[in-house]
Formats: structure tokens, sequence, C-alpha cells
């Protein structure tokens, strides 16, 4: 009789535990969630934030419905070609079913990162050092600063010998694009008495467009340029433009200032102030 008592209740045991098994079974869905997208790529601007990336998306799954709002953007890859990426949506229902769907993200209006360059980039003859990098950022329309991915790619600057010496500077960002531009860095074999100061020392156009060269003037002895400065001397700032606007390429405006006698039949004009501005022209 206990035997039989024992064995009642083990089969109650067991087929309480099967009536639950099969009720949740019956309850768990093992139905992945389904994304849709209207198009195999996706336009945006550099400006557009997730959200516009993810208007493009929809999501239902057979259990929860509509299910778009918990939809999320996994990863965008590096740039497979110039302005293309890869983007991955991923998306989870209540039972913890996953689904992914990658599309191609074009950013319409992507272009290179860009440099700037605070400051003249000149040196003199016997310095014990040069710091190429001092006063060169550059900036990315997608990430911002990307000033500490900067590297000189090429240098002759020979700090013995006064001249001009080509510095190619390259910058990558985190998703592959990147950019170089070649300037010059200018060494002199002694210190001019007076300073041009420009408000940048790198601007970009495109083919076509021609700046204005005074804008980009920060300070200089203005007083000078009075006819009434001095008796014997005339002082002129004379800005010379030999940018190509016709051609992609860098290209250089020279601000100088110049001393000249006043007295009759003198040509023999002397260079107080010296500063360049290079225009990369972008076609």
């Amino acid at each position: 009789m206990r035997l039989l008592k024992i064995f009642i209740t083990v089969l109650f045991a067991a087929v309480v535990s099967f009536s639950v098994y099969v009720f949740l079974g019956e309850k768990t869905d093992y139905n992945a969630p389904v994304i849709s997208c209207d198009t195999d790529t996706i336009e945006v601007s550099v400006k557009d934030g997730e959200e516009e990336i993810l208007k493009y998306v929809t999501a239902s799954d057979k259990k929860d419905g509509d299910i778009t709002s918990d939809i999320i953007i996994e990863s965008i890859s590096s740039f497979v070609a110039d302005n293309r990426a890869k983007v991955t949506f991923t998306v989870c229902d209540s039972d913890n079913n996953v689904t992914k769907l990658e599309k191609d993200l074009v950013y319409t209006d992507y272009t290179n990162p860009v440099f700037s360059i605070a400051k003249q980039q000149v040196y003199y003859t016997g310095a014990s050092k040069v710091d190429l990098l001092d006063g060169v950022t550059a900036e990315d329309v997608l990430e911002g600063d990307i000033s500490s991915r900067i590297t000189i790619k090429e240098s002759l600057v020979d700090l013995s010998q006064p001249g001009v010496y080509p510095v190619t500077y390259r910058v990558t960002t985190s998703k592959g694009s990147f950019s170089e531009i070649t300037v010059n860095v200018y060494v002199y074999d002694g210190r001019l008495s007076e300073s041009i100061i420009l408000k940048n020392y790198l601007v970009y156009t495109d083919i076509n467009k021609k700046i204005n060269p005074e804008t980009f003037l920060s300070s200089y002895p203005k007083e000078m340029l009075d006819e009434d400065y001095s008796e014997d001397y005339k002082y002129e700032l004379k800005i010379t433009d030999e940018t190509n606007y016709q051609k992609s390429g860098t290209y250089y405006v020279t601000y100088r200032l110049v001393r000249t006698p006043k007295e009759e039949n003198s040509s023999a004009a002397e260079i107080l102030g010296e500063a360049y501005l290079a225009v990369a022209v972008r076609g």
C-alpha cells in the first residue's frame, strides 16, 4: 500500500511537470522578428543623426506586433568606397529572438577632412629643433577634431640652410577616409624686424572661386602705411596672389611689408615683414 502511494505521488508530480512544460512551450515564441527596408541604399547627410537613418527601417514580430521602436543601429562600418559604408540594424523581441539587417549607407555630402594652420611655418637657421605639427589641426565632418591623427608623411626641412622646404601632412579618419596636403616651411637666416599676422595660414576654396586675401589679415603695422609716417621712407603692404583658380592644387598668397626710400631714382626696397597664405584649390 505504501509503495502504491509513492508511485501515485511520483506520477502526479510528473504529470504536473509535463503540463507546465507544455504550457510554457506553447507560450514561448521561437519565430524571429522581421526587419523591413524599402531601399538597398540609405542616403543621409553628414548632419543627420541616428534617428534619420532609423526612419528607413521597420520591424514586426508575430507575437509582439510592431517593434520598430526597438530597432537599434548596431554598427556603421568603415568606408567601403568613397562616402559609402555598411550599416547594421538589430532588433530583439520579447522572447529574445534577434534579427539583423545590413544595408549600404551613403553620406551624400561627405567631404574628406581638412587641415588648418594657425601659425606661420617659419624657422631660422641654427634653431635646435623644429615642431612641424605645432599649430596644425584637422577636422572631419563626421568625427570632428581629428588632429591627433595627423602625421608627417614627408619633410626635407634643413635648419642649417635658409630656403623653402615642402612638408606633406596626412590625416586618416577612423572610417578610413584621408587627406593630404603639401605646404611650404620657410627657413630664414635672420629675423625680420616687423611681422604680419594672418587669421589662418591655410584656406580651402573650389575651382573658379577666388578668395579675397585682405580678409585673412589679422594684424600688421597699419600706421606705417600713412604717407606722413616717415619723411625718408615709404611703407607699403604688398599682396601677391599667385593662385591658379582654374586648376586644383596648393598655391600661395604673399604678404610683404616693404620700405622704400622716398628719394628720387631709388629702388632699394627692404622687406620688413612677410607672411604666406596657402590656398588649396579643390576640383
